[in-house]
């Protein structure tokens, strides 16, 4: 169960909005709408996406949740050439942070990657993106669903 989707999305730094040229218009929301864009799908086109070198602020996307949720998987599409951490509090150890690091599948041309899980166990209410390392200074998310349930639903 994705309880991610349709989740508020903030962003911390410069992101933008237009691809090179064409002028694709998205909203944050589009990270967490459910949906993942065709493998290969050009990664600055319909994602949200940022240039690291462009500012001094270290640039994040931050997925707020609304409750505490047990998640025990986290999936996501990014660029392909990139590897990203997923930070987060979590409440059963009074807010102890965590990460996990994202590499994404490759499909083999490039672009946008396949869907890329990852098995993690968190209690929290909001998740934080970054790119951790890269081939580039360019880095791009299209999709990122946490897969679980309400906390206190046992």
């Amino acid at each position: 169960n994705n309880v991610a989707s349709g989740k508020s999305v903030a962003v911390l730094g410069e992101f933008f909005r237009l691809g090179w040229g064409d002028g694709y218009i998205i909203d944050y929301g589009i990270a967490t709408d459910g949906v993942f864009m065709p493998p290969g799908h050009r990664w600055d086109r319909g994602a949200i996406w940022w240039q690291e070198s462009s500012d001094s602020v270290k640039n994040a996307l931050k997925v707020h949740l609304g409750k505490v949720y047990k998640i025990n998987k986290l999936v996501m599409q990014t660029n392909t050439r990139d590897l990203y951490r997923v930070h987060w509090s979590d409440v059963r150890g009074g807010g102890y942070p965590n990460s996990v690091d994202v590499r994404p599948v490759d499909s083999g041309g490039g672009g946008l990657s396949d869907r890329t899980a990852v098995r993690v166990n968190a209690e929290t209410d909001a998740f934080t993106i970054e790119h951790h390392s890269g081939g580039g200074d360019m880095f791009s998310v299209s999709e990122f669903q946490a897969c679980g349930r309400v906390a206190n639903a046992e």
